[in-house]
This record gives C-alpha cells, sequence and structure tokens, in this order.
C-alpha cells in the first residue's frame, strides 16, 4: 500500500517526483501501465509504520509518527518539513516516517489500517470520508489553491463542450470532480451533466493526454494547469469563481491517534506553521528547498515560480470546507454535512477563524 519516497536524482524535468514517473515512461500507454503497476503495489506492499517503542528523551516524547503525502506541490509545507528534518529535531524521541501515496483511497484505507498516523489529501474525499463516518479531523491546512479548467481552444464555453470531449480529472471524488459538477449545475442545469465526458488520469498523465491531443480538457492542479495553457490551451473556469478561495489540501488524523498524541500533534502544526510562513516570506530559500526535496529535478527557479504563483495561497487556516460539504449534500454525494467548521477540525486549529 505504501510508497516509499524514491531516492536519488531521477529524470530531470519541470513537474517534480510525479512527473519524473510519467515523463520517463515513454508514452500514455505506458504511463497508463505503470499507474496500474504502482496501484497494484501499493495494494499488496505490508505497511512499514515502525514500531512505537522508541526511547523517551528530554521533549518527554517518545513513539511513532507516520505522515502520508502525495505528489503534488500542494503538499509542499509538508515537504518543507520533511526535508528540512524539523519534526525530528523537534521530537528526537520519536520515530518520524513520511510515505508517499498516490491516491485518497489509499490513504484512508492506510489511516483506517493504523499504518498511516497522519494523512494529507484534498477537500471532498476529506468529506466524503467524514459524511460516511470515517471520524477524522482536520489538524491544519497546507495552503490554497484556484484551480482552472483548461480546454482546446474549439471549446469556448460550457454548452460547446461535445460528448466527444474528455475532460481528465485525477478521481471521481477528487476536489476537481466536485467542481465540475458545480460548473454544470450553473452552466448547463444539471450536476450530472459532464460525468460521460470525465476521463480519470493523473495530474501528469493528463497533462501529457492534453499535449498530444487525446484530451480536450483538464482540471487538475499546479503547476500542470499553468503548463496545459503553454500547451495551446485556455482557462474555461476557475474553481474561486464558484466556491471563493478555499484550502486544496490539509493534513488530518483520527481521533485514537490525535487524543493520545496531542503534544506531537501541536509540534506538527507548529512546524507545518512555520513551513507556511517560510514559503509566505522567503521564497528564495523555500524553492531551494522544495527543489532538493525533488532530487533537482524540479530547478529553485521552477520551484519559485509555483510557489508563488498567483493560484496560491499559503496558510494553516481551513477554507471552503463548509461550502463544498453543503453543495456536495445538496446534489446527493454526501448524506449529512458539518454547520460548523469545529465539527471538522481539531484544538490545533481553534481560533484559526476557519471556514
Amino acid at each position: 500500500m505504501l510508497a516509499k519516497k524514491p531516492e536519488g536524482n531521477q529524470m530531470n524535468g519541470p513537474l517534480g517526483r510525479t512527473a519524473r514517473r510519467w515523463r520517463g515512461a515513454g508514452s500514455l500507454a505506458t504511463g497508463l501501465l505503470a499507474l496500474s503497476l504502482l496501484a497494484a503495489a501499493c495494494s499488496s506492499s505490508s505497511s512499514t509504520k515502525p514500531s512505537a517503542s522508541a526511547k523517551s528523551t528530554s521533549s518527554g516524547l517518545h513513539g511513532s509518527l507516520t505522515i502520508a503525502v502525495q505528489p503534488d506541490l500542494g503538499y509542499s509545507p509538508l515537504y518543507v518539513v520533511d526535508q528540512e528534518g524539523w519534526l525530528k529535531k523537534a521530537m528526537p524521541g520519536v520515530n518520524v516516517t513520511w510515505e508517499t501515496l498516490n491516491s485518497g483511497s489509499a490513504m484512508e484505507t492506510g489511516m483506517l489500517s493504523g499504518s498511516i498516523d497522519v494523512g494529507a489529501g484534498g477537500v471532498a474525499p476529506f468529506i466524503l470520508g467524514w459524511a460516511k463516518g470515517v471520524g477524522w479531523k482536520l489538524v491544519t491546512s497546507l495552503g490554497e489553491s484556484n484551480l482552472w479548467l483548461v480546454v482546446k481552444p474549439q471549446i469556448t464555453s460550457f454548452k460547446s463542450i461535445t460528448p466527444a470531449d474528455r475532460i481528465a480529472v485525477v478521481a471521481p471524488t477528487s476536489i476537481q470532480a466536485i467542481i465540475l459538477k458545480a460548473a454544470a449545475k450553473k452552466y448547463l442545469g444539471n450536476p450530472s451533466a459532464l460525468d460521460s465526458n470525465l476521463t480519470i488520469l493523473s495530474h501528469p498523465v493528463a497533462y501529457q493526454a492534453f499535449r498530444s491531443g487525446t484530451i480536450q480538457g483538464a482540471l487538475d492542479a499546479p503547476p500542470f494547469q499553468q503548463e496545459e495553457v503553454a500547451a495551446g490551451g485556455h482557462v474555461l473556469l476557475k474553481s474561486y469563481s464558484l466556491f471563493g478561495p478555499s484550502t486544496f489540501n490539509s493534513a488530518f488524523a483520527l481521533p485514537s491517534y490525535y487524543n493520545s498524541h496531542k503534544q506531537i500533534m501541536k509540534i506538527l502544526f507548529q512546524q507545518t506553521q512555520r513551513a507556511v510562513t517560510l514559503l509566505n516570506t522567503h521564497p528564495n530559500q523555500g524553492a531551494r528547498i522544495i527543489s532538493a526535496y525533488e532530487h533537482g529535478s524540479l530547478t529553485a527557479a521552477a520551484a519559485k515560480a509555483a510557489i508563488t504563483s498567483s493560484t496560491e495561497h499559503w496558510t494553516v487556516t481551513p477554507h471552503g470546507y463548509l461550502a463544498y460539504a453543503k453543495f456536495m449534500k445538496s446534489i446527493g454525494l454526501i448524506s449529512k454535512a458539518p454547520t460548523s467548521i469545529k465539527q471538522i477540525e481539531f484544538p490545533t486549529l481553534y481560533g484559526t477563524n476557519g471556514s
């Protein structure tokens, strides 16, 4: 289930670790095969969570903490925390392990099995899990992103999308899929109007398919959306026009872990806040750290362009959760929705005025 953080310098390219996996495949078909193999490997591999028996230190903390992220620059604050080793420095008695997963479903499975203590992912999968009783709550937001639907020049409006036009999203329950449903309801009168147009592709595979003309639209994430525009596409929709500035990714935990490791969770929040401050106030330093995290495959210049893009805002305060949940309930995707942000956040976020 768990995919280890790769080591060593990989193929050069502007899109980081995820893009290296797919650009190195040589073709879309090979990339899709690699995706299938990776998913199979994730489902068959055993847990690598370290033993909780670590020596107590002067910090008074011991045990283990396994954090899982996904390969997307929206997780940059956690990439900084990992690369700089801040958690290990702040909690030397805690065995900290970082894992990289390729989907929200793998994240949920890992957390419910106990092999992952803190997961990180998007708004929609989090809300879906909460609504069905998974029980997780937010430890911290990682930042906000204005997500774009990028389409080929012949598509000039939602009404000009034909049944043959393929639009890529990363998963049918992803935040991108929810945004597309909201757009379909607003512009076409039916949230399911574009369901038959969807094709499920990871961000880098979607980018390659968009370039080749295999698909006619993609709703994914930075920096892929910017590269799709550079490849001849244009922006048909921005998510902020529907839901306002809203969180893209966050970190969350189950109460069973949080309640027995409150000091560790407090330190994780503090170090994430430290990383958010660094990205906002010292982007050159942040870019060098992200480039190092990507083993140099993402240049510092490219990393800086991504983290300082006008589409990005780094913050630990969650935004948009209630709005997304309300919409998802209105179209029948969930049977209940939180009415207060405190229903879905841990005390680390109390007082941050989330929404």
